[in-house]
């Protein structure tokens, strides 16, 4: 797993978690990708927009990360825990870090634009030198 807990995959409609944790953790997990797939319709619309070259690197985390917002506010309602403004969330997923302290949430949208969208964003977007 690339992510502490759990992940949602659109592209297979698939649920991972990491079973060695405790059953607190991985109920609020299952919850919490449940209301992500969800989302899945919206996910897929992102990420197509991002590998025809037509969203930057910030315009698709942010995008997903206000998903993933949306998947908080939903399972907020389900286990009725107060949930935060999407400004307090976006700080958050790009200074507080996950759950195994190695990245933050936000990064993890960066590294896969810049792994799987950036070459065609930047096909389609080149920088140009400024003249001196």
């Amino acid at each position: 797993l690339n992510y502490a807990h759990a992940f949602y995959d659109p592209d297979s409609h698939s649920i991972f978690i990491a079973l060695q944790q405790d059953l607190s953790i991985i109920y609020k997990g299952i919850v919490f990708e449940l209301c992500n797939s969800l989302q899945r319709e919206d996910f897929l619309k992102v990420n197509t927009l991002a590998l025809e070259g037509n969203l930057d690197r910030e315009e698709f985390t942010l995008l997903n990360e206000f998903i993933e917002y949306r998947t908080a506010c939903m399972k907020s309602l389900i286990l009725r825990k107060p949930v935060t403004t999407f400004a307090i969330f976006w700080e958050r997923a790009n200074n507080q870090p996950n759950g195994d302290g190695l990245d933050f949430h936000a990064e993890l949208y960066r590294t896969q634009w810049d792994l799987n969208c950036s070459s065609e964003y930047f096909n389609k977007h080149p920088i140009i030198p400024e003249k001196t």
